[in-house]
């Protein structure tokens, strides 16, 4: 399938924080205001926060020199409420962040010696920031890696990983009450595929798993809301999936990074045949994209990172897209090194919450640290 590129036929609007020697401390401290900074690190392109119904937040990473799993609730606008650092050793593993009413769940991959392999952890926290129980699920000598997780509209769990045992991958599929209690497991041949790109709940129907690996290939799982194997399809988009999103007419918009190098977006039908892929941004620029969210408009926001137009490595990215992918607008900001876009979701008064990490100096050493930060409807600071 060829690949469109959409040259952005509409004014883009740069937000070039911290230019020029005579504005550049108004400017850094200005910016500096504007982001919630927290003081610990994550990997790369995960779900890294959730709202819970009540409309607070929890941001999760690890300690920097422990390792540790530490969490940090917040308020709506992003102001820590509290900091708990746990037991759990994640180092830079893959997280999932989900909630269920007012509680939090968080999804780990981690080895653990009762199975003697990679198992899936899954915490539960409460609307107070007070760590609950941890349930572990695993298969003896086989390691799952690669945990994502979506909380569906019944209030309970899905948890999904890539299970290896030896040369060959399954797709691991579990649903779980949020007592952590296994209501179904399903596994699945995963075809190849590397890992796991993101997890969907089609309210209803079940839900799809995408999974990509690294030829461009990207097989996508359709599941039953019982947890019955339905059929999966195969879809080579020249790219890799980050974040899905239900679309008006109940497909699927996709976000991604073609190995072109540049941000892919991509459109399933409701039967998860591709309809159409089109690399996106400003044609001078490579971007790159992780999360993609419904606008209250019909329309769909976009973020990641792209390489600045500025002496700095990577600015965040915020695209807004119509539902054929032709842009509406383009924002780019950040401070003076590098800052990454990882993930969007709404608050309580439905700002934007983009949440992702950048390059500060804590403890004395330069550091991924995560931050979040709140814009309005148009891309703007709030």
């Amino acid at each position: 399938m060829a690949i469109r590129r959409i040259i952005w036929g509409f004014t883009i609007v740069t937000a070039m924080l911290g230019l020029g020697s005579c504005k550049k401390e108004e400017a850094t401290k200005k910016t500096q205001a504007q982001y919630n900074d927290y003081d610990i690190q994550n990997g790369f392109g995960f779900k890294l926060a959730a709202a819970n119904k009540e409309g607070n937040h929890l941001v999760v990473g690890t300690d920097f020199n422990t390792g540790a799993l530490t969490y940090i609730l917040t308020d709506a606008n992003g102001k820590a409420i509290k900091k708990q650092e746990t037991a759990l050793y994640s180092g830079q593993g893959s997280f999932s962040v989900g909630a269920s009413g007012n509680d939090f769940y968080v999804l780990t991959s981690n080895f653990h010696g009762q199975f003697g392999s990679s198992s899936e952890y899954l915490t539960k926290i409460n609307q107070n920031g007070v760590m609950g129980w941890t349930k572990i699920f695993g298969d003896t000598g086989k390691n799952l890696s690669y945990a994502r997780m979506c909380t569906g509209a019944d209030g309970n769990i899905v948890l999904a990983s890539m299970l290896f045992e030896g040369p060959d991958r399954f797709l691991s599929i579990r649903k779980v009450d949020t007592d952590g209690n296994q209501m179904w497991r399903l596994l699945i041949n995963a075809n190849n595929q590397a890992e796991i790109s993101d997890i969907i709940e089609m309210t209803g129907e079940g839900y799809v798993v995408f999974c990509k690996d690294n030829s461009g290939t990207q097989t996508c799982f359709k599941i039953s809301k019982n947890g019955k194997f339905e059929y999966s399809k195969i879809a080579s988009i020249a790219g890799s999936i980050n974040s899905a999103a239900i679309a008006k007419d109940g497909g699927f918009m996709c976000v991604g990074i073609a190995f072109a190098g540049d941000m892919l977006l991509t459109k399933f039908t409701k039967d998860l045949e591709v309809e159409w892929t089109q690399m996106v941004g400003k044609p001078e620029e490579t971007e790159y994209g992780f999360s993609i969210m419904p606008s209250d408009d019909g329309n769909y926001y976009i973020t990641g990172y792209g390489n600045g137009t500025r002496t700095r490595s990577f600015d965040i990215v915020l695209m807004k897209v119509d539902e054929k992918g032709q842009g509406i607008f383009y924002r780019a900001f950040g401070e003076l090194d590098a800052d990454f876009g990882f993930q969007l979701m709404y608050n309580k008064h439905r700002d934007i919450v983009l949440t992702g990490l950048r390059n500060r100096v804590v403890d004395g050493q330069m550091r991924n640290a995560v931050y979040n930060i709140l814009l309005d409807k148009d891309g703007n600071f709030k």
